[in-house]
């Protein structure tokens, strides 16, 4: 996970621990979580796959539990990324910003 990506979780609230990534400028510390903790951050019912549609980017995706699966404008929330911890990453963003 790069520097910005660790700023966004930061600024948005993502649990900060002491531990973390900073770039070369010397910013302040952010706390690069691992997979597990944003998978457990976005709760039950996520799903991560690897598209190979689309350059083999990680997709992270989510139901929306405010609307019914079926109904014809339904869309799920979706995070994307070069890896499964962006991907989870991008996806807890998405959540933060309903």
């Amino acid at each position: 996970m790069d520097y910005e990506l660790a700023k966004r979780l930061k600024d948005v609230g993502f649990q900060q621990k002491k531990f973390g990534v900073h770039d070369i400028t010397s910013e302040p510390i952010c706390y690069e979580p691992t997979l597990e903790e944003l998978i457990e951050a976005c709760g039950e019912e996520l799903m991560l796959t690897q598209s190979p549609k689309r350059d083999n980017v990680w997709v992270a995706s989510k139901p929306d539990p405010s609307k019914n699966v079926w109904a014809e404008d339904y869309k799920p929330f979706f995070g994307h990324g070069d890896t499964p911890s962006e991907a989870v990453a991008n996806l807890w963003l998405v959540l933060k910003d309903k």
